[in-house]
């Protein structure tokens, strides 16, 4: 009877923790991102490279001056409105293999809570759009819209060079479930995405293989990413049944690991492709600890434990950024260096990276070529420099400002 009343609790927690936690982390997201962070030269110049964030960008910024409300409030919940979408889907993809609330929660829980979810969320870049197409794909895949799957497919085509993952998976997919048809429009998107767009694969070998694992080990965190080399093996061991997420996932992994070896990966351009691959290392995790008897199960609660613990604490200093001096550091000084030119400059004349001019343009810091005050931008030492006509001269020093709190800005 003690037993049946434990696990009815169980039930409710599960229960009432699976509809909860999703909003309470999205809302703390949303908070830290108008609060903590700065539109950066590195958003700025990724609008510069995916025309759709562009095309986002002009569309809410005016409708937050229209609204009256601050823009950088309007542009850090475009990402959120993206990521909610992601988490949408991936729970619905979810449900079709695991209907225990408490899987579900430790499902939904890892995929919300990995850097790479996080950054994608807080931050004004392709790669949250890139996971919401992905997952959207695979949703209509899965569910039968054979169709309009392959319609998004020829969309894709004419989006962006990084969806080549996604095709090449397709088109091997079809190929193993012996569904031609699938294989033949992955074949002819991936076609018409090599023509469309001017691919460079060009370099020399440089050692970016060790950086990009690196990078990877970032997105996930450590102890999860070798996890998930150790599931993407035993997926592909014989005997495993495989799904296309196996193959998308296979193929944008590897397809980043062959570029690396010649030059410098973007890794947005393909960990996307790579996160919807939780759903498979939560199921072999659980498969290899169902098969055991309850007392051989400590050894898998334990690397459970382990494997959580490290990636809450990778995630608590992702947020505190101990070293964003040299990791990220123009996501904390755009605003605060904003209002110190707007006091003294109300005209500067841009002589430097034309990213971080667009990005101080965000808070409304003009620019016009002929004027008496230029601004110059040393990235090593992290400072910017401002020379006048008469003679003025002032050095910003940026890493003071990195620790400043920001404020929002907003001209009527």
């Amino acid at each position: 009877m003690k037993k049946l009343e434990k696990l009815g609790l169980e039930k409710r927690w599960w229960k009432v923790l699976n509809p909860t936690f999703p909003p309470a982390y999205f809302l703390f997201i949303y908070w830290y991102g108008v609060t903590f962070l700065s539109f950066s030269p590195f958003e700025a110049q990724e609008m510069e490279n995916f025309p759709l964030l562009r095309i986002l960008f002009h569309w809410i910024t005016s409708l937050s001056y229209k609204l009256e409300v601050p823009p950088i409030y309007a542009l850090r919940f475009i990402p959120l409105l993206f990521s909610i979408g992601s988490y949408t889907l991936f729970t619905l993809i979810v449900r079709r293999h695991f209907y225990r609330e408490r899987e579900l929660f430790y499902i939904s829980a890892l995929f919300l809570l990995l850097p790479g979810t996080i950054l994608s969320t807080l931050l004004y870049e392709k790669g949250g759009i890139l996971l919401f197409l992905t997952l959207l794909f695979i949703y209509l895949y899965l569910e039968g819209y054979k169709n309009g799957s392959y319609a998004l497919l020829m969309v894709f085509a004419f989006v962006d060079t990084a969806f080549l993952s996604l095709f090449v998976g397709v088109f091997f997919y079809g190929i193993f479930k012996k569904e031609y048809t699938l294989s033949i429009v992955g074949f002819g998107v991936t076609l018409i995405n090599l023509i469309y767009f001017n691919y460079s694969v060009g370099g020399i070998p440089r050692g970016h293989f060790a950086d990009l694992l690196l990078v990877y080990s970032a997105i996930y965190s450590p102890l999860p990413f070798l996890y998930f080399l150790y599931a993407l093996v035993k997926e592909f061991s014989p005997g495993e049944k495989r799904s296309i997420i196996s193959f998308i996932a296979l193929s944008a992994f590897s397809i980043s690991l062959l570029f690396s070896f010649r030059q410098k990966v973007k890794i947005d351009d393909y960990a996307p492709f790579t996160l919807p691959f939780i759903l498979h290392m939560v199921r072999h995790f659980l498969n290899s600890y169902r098969v055991r008897l309850k007392p051989f199960r400590w050894g898998y609660r334990t690397l459970f434990i382990v494997i959580f613990s490290s990636l809450i604490i990778f995630d608590i200093l992702l947020f505190l950024n101990p070293l964003r001096e040299r990791v990220g550091a123009g996501y904390y000084f755009t605003a605060q260096l904003a209002e110190k030119l707007k006091k003294r400059y109300p005209v500067l004349e841009c002589k430097t990276s034309s990213s971080l001019c667009k990005a101080l343009s965000f808070y409304q810091v003009e620019f016009e070529p002929g004027s008496p005050c230029t601004l110059t931008y040393r990235k090593r030492d992290l400072k910017v420099e401002v020379r006048c006509s008469d003679g003025e001269r002032q050095t910003i020093d940026l890493k003071k400002l990195i620790w400043e709190p920001q404020t929002c800005f907003f001209k009527k």
